[in-house]
């Protein structure tokens, strides 16, 4: 973020607000780059999350959109981010098979 950049995994919730009442209505997961150069949903083949990493894999068609194969961001963060972040990612990516916590 510190050079203009920013990636963003978002998730729509279920009709009441929450997510255990996804529907029909769910997009999935959707993934922005900021300033909003690209927004694409599910296009997405692997995430890995551990304690110091963020690691994305892009299927052929995510690859074609980002013009990348993935993304990768390491990071240093607290014990209470970490429980943040390990937690909002679990919210992100439920009911997505390629999603792993490492």
């Amino acid at each position: 973020e510190e050079g203009g950049e920013s990636w963003n995994f978002q998730r729509a919730l279920g009709a009441d607000g929450t997510i255990e009442s996804l529907g029909e209505e769910d997009e999935g997961v959707c993934v922005v780059k900021e300033i909003q150069q690209l927004v694409f949903d599910e296009s997405i083949q692997e995430v890995k999350l551990s304690r110091s990493r963020f690691v994305c894999k892009f299927d052929p068609e995510g690859m074609k959109i980002t013009g990348a194969e993935g993304l990768e961001i390491d990071f240093d963060i607290s014990d209470e981010l970490w429980a943040e972040l390990s937690r909002m990612a679990r919210l992100v990516f439920i009911d997505r098979d390629y999603f792993k916590i490492v």
